[in-house]
């Protein structure tokens, strides 16, 4: 159902304006009840008597509280302050207090009630002993008494910090205040915009609930001091679990050498300084210039910045943001990359350079004392910017909603197999409509790459220039994690065509990989795309997978590197490199939603007789699980509810994105008006989750989720805290099982050092039953050639117990139930033999996959199987 046709939503904020006038009534009028209580019993001490205290007289009266016609202004939003237990207004990014609060709070016999003295009177366990034995009346007695025998100096103080500054009064130093220990304003700071105007006071100074110091430097607001407050530099938790490798013995990097901050000059030559000057005239004229100056800059980049939001708005792009939870920026910016196949350069590579020759390299550079240089760093703050050119623009930074609710900052890993890095979580993403780039060029005559991998999926944690045209390139690892790390994905720019690049990949984990067997990276170049409509296509020469000299830090043993050399066919050309073919969860999203409509007469029309979506449940960080069901919705409901269930789950690991495009050849294939697909429908109840770890896809992890964890490996006792993508799916297993039966599970993946399509299963012992699981895989390699039954297997090993397709088998007895695995490189044999596999002919296996499935029940395919598999 659309979001924007509830009623809820319609009506939100005339609902929310009600409730709290309703609650500000009832504030109002207890407030006044408790006021005129308390006046009265102080009226009857004898201290009272003695004290010429005029002032109580009004106290105890409803006069000074405001009427119950006053309206809340409409850019004034209550908000109830538990820490209180009472309502304040939030106006502008600012809390204060709320208008009965303020004139409440600011009357003198109810600050002596709420004063510290009260609170230890009132909470004093010996006190509230007597009290009962008392009665409530002299217990309330024997509290007012204790509160008048407090200090006349704190009392005149309260008082005067109350009734000398009211809102929008002018600031001024109270009488009483100067030797006050309590309260000692000693700076008044001011920012240039006049949006945050604070008193602060000593390092540890508390106020009294209820003072108010008010600024009047703009007469259009006034900000108050929150009661009760100490003012710290606390700028929250750093969440996110990003892990600061050490990364000084990675080779190519000299300790000496890094660039420092204050060794670089500053890139900016048009700032001035601004001269001291005798004249007090001229200096006010030049302040009052450079305001000028200065709000003319920000209203012309306030402008600038909202044309480009409303861009993004009109594209797309902000249709989907997703949530991180994590701190670091990310920008939202995308590009939507064409696929049209390059098939020149699809060929598997077979100029593979020597590891000996790579590592008699590697240890030449640790020998060699050249100078090196950091161009691009994900976290740290760049040396290329002044304070007037910042690195980070806030004013670029997207509203956000609060991540309180979504994750839970101190999860433990106990019980699992590796604990997970316990960090904090950022109160709110930091997603940006762009970001600057880490490095300046200086000139045409610079010939630096500018590097960049601050997107969705992106990976690239540290770009280091060794010379002109080499780079050290350090890959980040997954995030809470300390491994797993195979993906990379980022932008290069300022390129220059027909120059042999150089660059060295470190800290892979995996021991061996297909890029020593004929796989060549990927790139993407913007100008070869519009000017030859060319999409991805493979690169690169002298490739070698090789250990390195850089220890692991989670184990024993060494990281690996991938290096490879190729040139560029374009200068000043914006290029990406990615391990495969990046497929984003707003790609997801983005398909599905196309998926789901289709257009007809120039209208949108849903197609929900064939297909329907819903939200699973939300990722760890927040992100929507998709659920797509196909079936025949037209059929009646005895049918449907006689049907048996496919249940096909894709991207449980967020790096292998071959699993997406799969995924997607066979949602596409089954909402089809092919015959086999209407049978199909009208034979299975389709239940399709296309990402199962959005948070690990957005992140650019490899392996993992936010949790650090591999979602894999957690099927036995997943649980909704920590793993609940994984804990909703195994619910949703039940659920269909008090329905129907399930005929069929598989969890697509992607293989990294296998080449062709194949399957995992489980082996079946039982004799009534024999070879049953090996029917589907057996079948399916007679209908597509580039499935490989020869590399399927079935057996189960011990640190596979703990996987989908496993825990599947044995706790729900589903005899077909596969892992689908498709090689990063390609296949060896049938029609795309020594080829790359491209994203065509990975959804040309989900499509092979869906007519395997409609035969696979047949009588005599299922005796000829037997047959040759028993022979």
């Amino acid at each position: 159902m659309n979001n924007s046709s509830h009623p809820y939503n319609k009506s939100k904020h005339d609902m929310h304006l009600q409730y709290y006038e309703k609650k500000r009534s009832q504030d109002q009028e207890q407030h006044s009840a408790f006021l005129q209580s308390i006046a009265n019993k102080i009226k009857e001490l004898p201290e009272f008597q003695n004290r010429q205290h005029e002032k109580f007289k009004s106290f105890g009266s409803s006069s000074a509280l405001p009427s119950k016609s006053e309206k809340i202004p409409s850019n004034v939003v209550p908000v109830y302050d538990s820490s209180f237990g009472k309502y304040r207004e939030k106006l502008g990014g600012e809390t204060r207090t709320s208008s009965i609060s303020r004139k409440v709070e600011s009357e003198f016999a109810y600050n002596s009630i709420i004063s510290d003295p009260a609170k230890k009177a009132y909470h004093n366990p010996s006190l509230q002993e007597e009290g009962k034995a008392r009665g409530n009346k002299e217990r309330d007695l024997h509290l007012a008494r204790a509160l008048l025998e407090s200090e006349e100096e704190n009392r005149k103080m309260s008082f005067q910090a109350r009734h000398q500054y009211s809102a929008g009064d002018t600031l001024k130093k109270p009488r009483n205040l100067k030797n006050s220990s309590k309260l000692t304003p000693n700076a008044a700071k001011e920012t240039e915009s006049g949006t945050d105007k604070r008193i602060l006071g000593k390092k540890n100074m508390h106020i009294s609930i209820g003072e108010q110091i008010v600024s009047k430097k703009n007469s259009n607001k006034s900000f108050l001091m929150q009661a009760d407050t100490s003012f710290s530099n606390d700028t929250g938790a750093h969440g996110g679990g990003h892990n600061r490798l050490d990364d000084s013995n990675l080779p190519g990097i000299n300790q000496n050498s890094e660039t420092d901050a204050s060794e670089v000059p500053h890139r900016n030559k048009n700032v001035k300084t601004a001269k001291a000057d005798n004249s007090g005239r001229t200096n006010k004229s030049r302040d009052g210039r450079r305001r000028n100056r200065d709000k003319s800059a920000l209203s012309n980049s306030k402008a600038k910045h909202a044309a480009e939001l409303q861009k993004l708005k009109k594209s797309g792009a902000l249709k989907w943001t997703p949530k991180l939870c994590v701190d670091t920026p990310m920008t939202v910016e995308r590009v939507k990359f064409s696929h049209a196949a390059y098939e020149n350069d699809n060929k598997w590579n077979y100029r593979i350079m020597s590891k000996d020759d790579y590592q008699r390299r590697e240890q030449v550079k640790l020998e060699s004392n050249s100078q090196t240089q950091i161009v691009y760093d994900y976290m740290d703050k760049s040396p290329f910017y002044t304070d007037a050119n910042p690195y980070i623009d806030e004013r670029k930074l997207l509203e956000s909603k609060n991540n309180a609710g979504f994750v839970n900052p101190r999860i433990k890993g106990r019980g699992y197999r590796r604990p997970m890095i316990n960090t904090g979580i950022p109160k709110k993403d930091k997603v940006y409509t762009n970001l600057n780039p880490y490095y300046i060029v200086e000139g045409e005559d610079d010939t630096t790459l500018v590097f960049e991998s601050r997107f969705e999926s992106g990976n690239l944690k540290r770009a280091i220039k060794v010379n002109e045209f080499e780079y050290d390139l350090v890959l980040r690892n997954d995030y809470n994690s300390q491994g797993y790390t195979q993906w990379y994905y980022f932008k290069v720019t300022n390129t220059r065509a027909d120059r042999k690049y150089l660059f060295n990949l470190y800290h892979f984990y995996k021991q061996d990989s297909i890029y020593n067997e004929g796989m060549r990276p990927l790139i993407y170049s913007r100008k070869k795309e519009a000017k030859e409509g060319v999409g991805w296509m493979r690169i690169g020469e002298d490739i070698c997978y090789y250990q390195n000299t850089t220890k692991r830090k989670s184990g024993p043993g060494y990281l690996y590197s991938l290096s490879f050399s190729f040139d560029l066919p374009f200068d000043d050309d914006e290029v990406y490199f990615c391990h495969h073919y990046p497929y984003t969860y707003r790609d997801c999203k983005e398909f599905l939603e196309d998926l789901c409509t289709e257009e007809k007469k120039e209208e949108i029309v849903s197609k929900k007789d064939r297909i329907r979506k819903t939200e699973m449940c939300k990722s760890l960080a927040g992100n929507s699980l998709d659920l797509v069901i196909i079936t025949n919705f037209l059929s009646s409901e005895q049918d449907i509810s006689q049907r048996d269930a496919v249940i096909i789950t894709g991207r449980v690991h967020p790096g292998e994105s071959n699993s997406s495009y799969i995924v997607q050849g066979i949602l596409e294939f089954l909402v089809s008006d092919e015959p086999e697909a209407i049978q199909l429908r009208d034979k299975y109840v389709f239940k399709i989750i296309p990402m199962l770890n959005p948070d690990g896809v957005i992140l650019g992890n490899y392996r993992c989720s936010l949790s650090g964890q591999d979602l894999n490996r957690q099927w036995i006792a997943a649980t909704s805290r920590v793993f609940p993508e994984i804990y909703h799916t195994k619910l949703m297993f039940k659920k269909t099982l008090e329905s129907r039966r399930i005929f069929m599970f598989v969890d697509v993946h992607g293989h990294s050092r296998k080449s062709n399509c194949f399957m995992y299963g489980c082996s079946n012992k039982t004799s009534d039953k024999k070879n049953y699981e090996k029917i589907f895989p057996m079948r399916f390699g007679d209908l597509h050639s580039t499935f490989s039954y020869e590399d399927c297997s079935f057996n189960v090993s011990k640190d596979k117990e703990s996987t989908g397709r496993v825990v599947v088998r044995r706790e729900y007895n589903i005899l077909n139930s596969f892992t689908l695995e498709s090689s990063f490189l390609g296949a060896n044999k049938g029609i795309y033999q020594d080829t790359h596999f491209t994203p065509e002919q990975l959804k040309d296996i989900g499509r092979s996959f869906c007519k395997t499935l409609n035969d696979a029940e047949d009588p005599k395919i299922k005796a000829t199987i037997l047959k040759k598999l028993s022979s």
